[in-house]
């Protein structure tokens, strides 16, 4: 029996420790341990509010997001667990279990809700968490209808509002640099290797506007060609929107750093995923988003609320893509705006974050602050129907990844129809494509 199968596994990790029993409601749990371990059930919202628990050594947590607690709640349970107890042993339902077998063991289960062994362990990295052991207890169809996670207590998760964490887990020795340029006050080598990662839009409009004639040149082709693009994340996508109409065979993003092409991936999983802008901007931005029908906002969101939302979005994260949107859980909501930290082009350090702007005036420096680009003209974000035609083409077209630098890519064999476009390089002209400095 189920029951009887996750309390042995049970009584493998407990042993006869006296244990605080943390369910949905209580009475609940297993009061078979009454008679061998010193038990102490607690609900949910009573250790949320109090913390109770001291004295005791071990926490379970008794299937909490399948009984209908939220994953907001969950992680805020665990996080305070992890804090107060040596040793936090969770139990939750396998998503993936076959045990799920009608709509209405699903549905009085809230499997939905639940996680699998790939997800959970997602989220302990994502929170900080300390997974030091992983098992199942066998089910009526299976042998992983339930999970045990035993996280390591005493522990710290991860302080969002405290962006330190991310120069601690992603720090460059400091012999690759040879100034204190890249460090930021403390010492702590800066991300340089993200530094072609662009957040937000890079472009000025002044400068895509120098560009229109040429762009419409290629518009105006007849015969097919193969757009080469650098991506740097966001960048290049005002391009390949304006492009839209042209004959594309295929489009080939490229770029030196592999992290950027990992976000670029990311990016347009994104928007290929999402229907409408608003929903775009809450899975990119991982926050709650307003719009009244003319304008869009940032509401506040706690951080489980946006770490649900990365779990949400988990599949659309490609390589270290998934690291960077890790990155932008720490950045401060504003009603218009996102305060970030440690990326070069902006926020370049703990000391010195920078703004992530829903959108700007026409003139401003890209270094210290950056804009999504909402609403401007010849954006892929001006408007809904813009939005869905961006989309489409992302849809509809044949999209390659080449991890290469300029001078790589112009030494392949490209046609001369060909169009390159690159950002902040002196090139020639005359090269075997045609280059478009942007």
């Amino acid at each position: 029996m189920p029951h009887k199968a996750c309390l042995d596994k049970t009584r493998q990790y407990l042993g006869y420790d006296p244990v605080v029993e943390i369910t949905h409601k209580t009475p609940y749990g297993f009061d078979e341990l009454d008679s061998t371990n010193q038990r102490l059930n607690i609900s949910v919202d009573y250790f949320l509010e109090t913390g109770a628990g001291s004295g005791y050594d071990v926490c379970l947590l008794h299937i909490l997001l399948g009984c209908g607690v939220s994953l907001e709640d969950f992680i805020k349970v665990v996080n305070k667990a992890v804090k107060v107890f040596n040793k936090v042993i969770i139990i939750e339902h396998n998503k993936q279990s076959k045990d799920w077998s009608t709509y209405e063991l699903i549905q009085s289960h809230y499997i939905v809700e639940c996680l699998d062994s790939i997800s959970i362990h997602d989220l302990a990295q994502v929170c900080g968490w300390k997974p030091v052991l992983f098992d199942y207890s066998s089910g009526n169809r299976s042998d992983d209808r339930n999970m045990f996670i035993v996280l390591k207590g005493l522990s710290d998760p991860i302080d969002f509002d405290n962006p330190d964490w991310m120069f601690k887990e992603f720090e460059i020795p400091k012999e690759r640099f040879s100034s204190n340029r890249f460090e930021n006050a403390c010492g702590i080598p800066l991300f340089t290797h993200l530094s072609d990662v662009y957040i937000g839009s890079c472009t000025y409009i002044k400068t895509f506007k120098k560009n229109i004639k040429v762009l419409d040149e290629v518009n105006a082709r007849k015969e097919p060609y193969t757009l080469y693009a650098t991506c740097g994340g966001f960048f290049s996508l005002e391009y390949l929107y304006y492009l839209r109409k042209s004959i594309m065979k295929k489009v080939v993003w490229f770029d030196t750093n592999q992290n950027t092409l990992d976000f670029c991936l990311s990016v347009k999983n994104i928007i290929v995923d999402n229907e409408t802008v608003q929903q775009f901007l809450t899975n990119y931005l991982m926050c709650n988003i307003s719009y009244d029908g003319k304008m869009y906002g940032l509401l506040p969101t706690s951080i489980e609320e946006r770490i649900h939302h990365y779990m949400n979005n988990k599949h659309n994260h490609v390589g270290f893509g998934g690291n960077i949107f890790r990155m932008l859980l720490s950045s401060k909501i504003e009603s218009d705006k996102l305060l970030v930290y440690g990326f070069k082009n902006v926020g370049e350090d703990s000391v010195n974050p920078g703004y992530l702007h829903l959108s700007l005036p026409e003139v401003y420096t890209h270094i210290g602050t950056n804009k999504i680009g909402i609403g401007e003209k010849f954006h892929w974000l001006e408007s809904e129907d813009t939005y869905m035609q961006m989309r489409r083409m992302l849809m509809e077209n044949e999209f390659h990844y080449q991890h290469s630098s300029l001078d790589t890519l112009l030494s392949q064999h490209l046609n001369p129809e060909d169009v390159v476009l690159c950002s902040n390089i002196t090139i020639d002209i005359k090269s075997k494509a045609q280059c478009l400095q942007t």
